[in-house]
This record gives structure tokens, C-alpha cells and sequence, in this order.
């Protein structure tokens, strides 16, 4: 790092390497590293292209896009995922879903490849499971189960359903500007197979409050992130003991690979319950695959 005349946070560390490392093969060429840390991405992004920092971290999806498109000079960058996966929730506790035909046409109904890139752009892919690409027991589900874009196939299981609304679903989302838009985009695609939504973009403890704890919402963007690739902790609120009301799962077969993937010091079982699970959920489609953020490092 070079020095800089635009504002970051004071508590710089500085890492210095260590000379008697015993490879010396492998040891790293800079003598120092000095870390920044920033409050603003578009400061550090403009400390980046001055050439007062050598490398910068999860830049936002407005400079992503400059890169990608060849904006910023000598830039190469890495793009790998967030550790994270957003869902389109149908809660148990609402009737309209009871019919796993309509469950599955609201699955075929959204083309989530439109949904990811309108709501996270170029740090954005359509997600290929209910656990993140990068998470441990992964397994790609594209074209298993009730997934894949096809509207006809949708408005053809909801008249084999017989499916009729005697009111809007009350479809309800935090406000962060990603939600707002794959909503819009959702809602959208839903109107076009039929389906009615009442769209309610809130803050997030409205939400919370008035609507996820009472029960009056009755679809839901869902995500929990999996820190150190643990699969446990993105699917833990659906398990059968969840006080999340809006994702919780109470079937009796999920909830069995939920206690082998849980107690299990068997390797290989725990694998095949987790691919088990997200078999599961493909087939249900109680929850439905969105999108899978995507973080950029430039260098």
C-alpha cells in the first residue's frame, strides 16, 4: 500500500513478513502489508484507481460492472460467492400452498436468472440449491425437481390444482435495495401465470414485528448465510424446531435427514442427508432457488 490522501479508518495494522519462515520457497515477496479498513467502497475504490492502494475488497456492483466491462485500468480481478443464498419462502401455515402443485408453479413461474441479475447484477448468479455454491455437502440441483423457467408448465399445474385466490398473497420484504428489486421482479412473473401479490417493502424490524412473527406474511425472501461453509447454519431455521414460522418445516421424511445430517459422526451419512434434503426441498419447492450473492476483490 501506498500512502493516501483520502479518509479511512485509523487502525491501520500493518503485516510484516517473517524472514525465518521455514519455506522460504513460498514466502510471500512484499516485505509489508498494510491493511485499511474503509467505511465508503466508492473511497476505497477511488483510493484503488488513484494508486494509493494496491488492492481492494468487495467492491460494490456498480464498479463489479466497470471491471468487467474494462473501465479501470490494469484491474484483475476475483469473483467467487458470498456465502450466502436467497430463497423465496411459502410458509407451511398458509392454505394457498398446501397443494405442492401450486408450490411448484410458483418454482416454474420465476425465471431466476431475470430475478439474480435484477436484484444483485454482475454479483449476482441464479442459485443451483438451497445451500451457497461454496458450502460444505453443495449439490447443484439445476433441472432436478421443480426447477427451471417454464410458464406454461405453471399456469398448467395451477389448473390441475383447481387453484383460485380469495385474496392477494401477502408477499413481505426488508427494504435493502437487492430485495426491493427481486420482489418487483417475482411479483411480476407471478402476475403473469395468474397469481396475485400484495407486496409490502418495509423496514426490517416492521417486518419482523408485524409481519413474520404474527404470521401475516405469506411469502418471504429468506437468508442466513453460512460462515465457514457450515450447512448447518443456512438451513437451521427450517428445521422442525425453528421459531421462524415463515421457513420452519415440520415433515416428518426432511426432518429425518435433519437428525442424521445433525448426530451423525458418519462422514458419508451426513453427506447423503444433506443431498437428501436439498432433493427435498427441489421436489417440495417450499423453498424456491434465487439468486447467490457474489463478492469482487480487485487487484
Amino acid at each position: 500500500s501506498r500512502a493516501s490522501g483520502t479518509a479511512f479508518r485509523k487502525t491501520s495494522p500493518i503485516l510484516r513478513r517473517y524472514d525465518n519462515y521455514w519455506n522460504s520457497e513460498k514466502a510471500p515477496e512484499p516485505e509489508k502489508i498494510t491493511v485499511r479498513y474503509y467505511t465508503s467502497t466508492a473511497t476505497m475504490m477511488l483510493d484503488y484507481e488513484s494508486g494509493a492502494i494496491d488492492v481492494a475488497l468487495d467492491i460494490d456492483g456498480t464498479d463489479a460492472e466497470r471491471v468487467i466491462n474494462g473501465e479501470v485500468a490494469a484491474t484483475t480481478y476475483d469473483l467467487y460467492p458470498r456465502s450466502d443464498v436467497y430463497t423465496l419462502a411459502l410458509p407451511e401455515y398458509v392454505e394457498g400452498f398446501d397443494d405442492i402443485r401450486v408450490r411448484q408453479a410458483i418454482s416454474y413461474a420465476i425465471d431466476t436468472d431475470a430475478v439474480a441479475e435484477a436484484g444483485l447484477g454482475v454479483l449476482g448468479q441464479p442459485a443451483t440449491s438451497i445451500l451457497p455454491s461454496d458450502c460444505n455437502y453443495y449439490m447443484d440441483m439445476t433441472g432436478k425437481g421443480a426447477t427451471g423457467y417454464d410458464p406454461d408448465l405453471a399456469m398448467q399445474l395451477l389448473d390441475e390444482a383447481g387453484f383460485k385466490q380469495d385474496h392477494p398473497f401477502v408477499f413481505v420484504v426488508p427494504n435493502y435495495d437487492y430485495n426491493v428489486k427481486m420482489s418487483e421482479a417475482i411479483e411480476a412473473y407471478l402476475e403473469q401465470v395468474g397469481i396475485q401479490i400484495e407486496l409490502v417493502q418495509a423496514d426490517l424490524v416492521t417486518c419482523i414485528t408485524q409481519y413474520f412473527m404474527t404470521g401475516k406474511a405469506e411469502m418471504v425472501i429468506n437468508s442466513c448465510g453460512c460462515a465457514n461453509h457450515d450447512a448447518y447454519q443456512q438451513l437451521n431455521t427450517s428445521y422442525e424446531n425453528s421459531t421462524n414460522g415463515t421457513v420452519k418445516i415440520t415433515d416428518e421424511e426432511y426432518n429425518s435427514y435433519v437428525k442424521v445430517s445433525s448426530t451423525s459422526t458418519d462422514e458419508a451419512e451426513v453427506q447423503e442427508a444433506y443431498e437428501a434434503m436439498q432433493i427435498w426441498m427441489a421436489e417440495n419447492a417450499r423453498q424456491i432457488n434465487l439468486a447467490e450473492p457474489m463478492v469482487m476483490n480487485v487487484y
